[in-house]
Parts: structure tokens; sequence; C-alpha cells
């Protein structure tokens, strides 16, 4: 009788119980498949990173619309009841001596805020009083400065 050999995978209590096969040997990832991963994540990563960033900063501008909207808006009821435009944004949370004042004008604010950069918003009254123009800093890069 002949006998076949054939390849084939076993299985040994030597080897606890485990395939002895080539596959065994190929299972898992080499170092440079590992990095490459790692290199290709970081880059996702830091385009995500910027991209937060940038509407952040979009964020803050339009923020500061939004309150230069709202001081504008206190600056007119306080035009309405006194007949003028205030002398600073001050008169808009404490009376200044102005006969009709019937604030204060900017609700929740025992004082006037500050724009989203930390700085206090910047008032202007025009000569003659007719006109006023409110500011914010702004940010260089996407809106450097914020008028309304």
């Amino acid at each position: 009788m002949t006998s076949i050999q054939c390849a084939s995978t076993s299985t040994s209590p030597a080897a606890g119980g485990r395939n002895t096969s080539r596959a065994r040997a190929q299972a898992g990832f080499s170092l440079m498949e590992i990095m490459v991963v790692v290199a290709i994540m970081g880059l996702l990563s830091s385009m995500v990173a910027i991209k937060v960033s940038s509407q952040s900063r979009k964020a803050r501008c339009n923020a500061a619309k939004g309150e230069i909207g709202t001081i504008g808006n206190a600056i007119e009821a306080y035009h309405l009841d006194t007949g003028r435009y205030p002398q600073s944004l001050a008169g808009l949370t404490a009376d200044d001596g102005i006969g009709n004042w019937g604030g204060p004008y900017l609700r929740k604010a025992k004082e006037v805020p500050v724009d989203p950069w930390a700085t206090p918003y910047t008032y202007e009254l025009e000569a003659g009083g007719s006109d006023y123009r409110v500011c914010a800093k702004g940010d260089e890069e996407y809106c450097s400065e914020v008028c309304g």
C-alpha cells in the first residue's frame, strides 16, 4: 500500500491547541502598516481641527453682529424715552441723570456686555447727536471690525 502525504494544518498539545500553519505566522499587522494608519489618522484629525477653529471664529463674528443689534435696539429705546442718544453705553444700564430715563435698556445686564473677544464695544456719537455707531474689535482674519 502506498501512503499519501499531504500538507495539512494540525493542532498539537505542544502548540497550545492552536494552528501551526503559515497563516498563524502572518496574523496581525506590521509596524509599517500601523505607522501608515496612525499618519492618516493624524492628518484627518488636523484637518478637522482647522475646520472647527475657523467655524468658531465665524461664530464669534456672528455673535458680535447679534449683540450689536441688541445694543442698537437698546439705544433706540433710550432715544424714544429721552429724546436723545446716550453719551455712553453706560447710560443703557444706569440712569445718567437724563429726564424720562426708563431703563435699564439692556435686559439682564448690570453693565454693558463685552464683545466675543473680551473687549468693550466702542460707541461713537456723531457731532450734533443725530446718529451713532457701535463697533466690536473683531478678528483680523475673518472680520476685522464689526459695526452696526
